[in-house]
């Protein structure tokens, strides 16, 4: 006799598949993210509004980088 929560190795087998996609979106975010390209912009434009006018005053007024006081 099978118990409630017992489930086939169908729906097992796709339960896996369903998180490996997961997985793999995942993966693919970060991998998205960490080229040099995104993580310069993140560095430049993410703490500066991600506009280039606001960054580029920015980089005018800090040229050492030091961070801006808010």
């Amino acid at each position: 006799m099978k118990s409630p929560n017992t489930k086939s190795s169908n729906e097992l087998h796709r339960e896996v598949k369903e998180e490996l996609k997961n997985v793999q979106r995942d993966v693919d975010r970060l991998q998205g993210r960490l080229t040099p390209g995104q993580i310069i912009d993140d560095a430049i434009f993410h703490s500066h509004g991600q506009n280039l006018g606001s960054t580029l005053d920015h980089l005018k007024n800090n040229p050492l980088g030091r961070p801006s006081c808010p």
